[in-house]
């Protein structure tokens, strides 16, 4: 099985979480695996479309924004269907994919979720003298939540 969200990482994150404690629910003796660009081997990806677990047989492998390097992204989309036929799950988190790849993912998965991230607003600048006026009038409460603002 293979999910793949897109969008904000923030956000994605939180929302792969949510399915990976559901699935953790209805199979809670499976092994979750959580893999990244730092510690992910395209060419181990063998490995995790055929490893069973000791107890179950079922893996839920999470990978976090692995399509930045393209050597891993290249190794993924090859093996989409081995990965959809694994007894495994798969979820991939990504910012954001070429269109050639969705497409693959289109052909492949289970479910894809695009998440939307909200239009930020052009931030206001720090005021440093505020800190100083909050001082100079000696409210305690304001100067202590401008620092925390600051920081």
């Amino acid at each position: 099985m293979i999910y793949l969200f897109l969008g904000q990482y923030k956000k994605t994150s939180q929302k792969a979480t949510v399915l990976m404690e559901a699935l953790i629910k209805k199979q809670p003796d499976a092994t979750v695996l959580k893999f990244n660009v730092e510690n992910f081997d395209s060419r181990n990806i063998g490995d995790l479309i055929t490893t069973q677990g000791l107890f179950f047989s079922k893996n839920i492998i999470v990978l976090s924004k692995i399509f930045d390097e393209t050597e891993n992204k290249e190794a993924i989309v090859k093996s989409l269907a081995d990965i959809q036929a694994s007894q495994n799950i798969f979820i991939f988190i990504e910012e954001s994919l070429d269109k050639k790849s969705l497409e693959k993912f289109e052909k492949f998965s289970e479910k894809i979720q695009e998440v939307k991230g909200e239009e930020k607003k052009a931030a206001v600048p720090f005021n440093m003298f505020s800190l100083t006026d909050a001082l100079g009038r000696r409210d305690k409460k304001n100067l202590w939540l401008l620092y925390r603002d600051w920081e």
